[in-house]
């Protein structure tokens, strides 16, 4: 598997920065699934933003857990013909900001060149804090 790292070097394999442990060979930085409620992913939500296709297309990731749900993003993503990278730093362009929301929980957000376009949530508060940015490449 091979995924687009930060710096745009293909690689085979990254390293989780706060854990140490391989996650599927993409590094989100952190395990915390982002989502709305118990029913409801604001990931699932970004990403269907992000790419113009209906929300039932893709899967709920926020359901499949702390240990799975990043090698299912990567598996799903690269099954669409496209790749995934992560950053600390705001990517140029459209990408999904993940961070802290002001109810304390982890959020994600569409955010273009950093700055906010589409929040999930219908309080439309967007993030307290950005840990990280996902984007999706052809």
């Amino acid at each position: 598997m091979k995924i687009d790292s930060a710096d745009g070097v293909c690689v085979n394999q990254i390293t989780n920065l706060s854990t140490g442990k391989s996650v599927g060979g993409f590094d989100f930085f952190d395990d915390d699934v982002p989502f709305l409620t118990k029913d409801e992913s604001c990931l699932t939500h970004s990403i269907s933003f992000l790419l113009g296709i209906d929300r039932e297309v893709v899967p709920d990731f926020h359901l499949m857990g702390r240990a799975h749900w990043k090698s299912a993003l990567v598996d799903w993503i690269e099954s669409i013909g496209k790749t995934v990278s992560a950053s600390t730093n705001a990517p140029t362009g459209r990408s999904i900001a993940v961070g802290k929301h002001s109810s304390g929980l982890k959020h994600a957000v569409v955010v273009n060149n950093g700055e906010f376009v589409f929040d999930p949530d219908d309080d439309q508060e967007f993030l307290d804090s950005i840990d990280y940015f996902i984007s999706v490449n052809d």
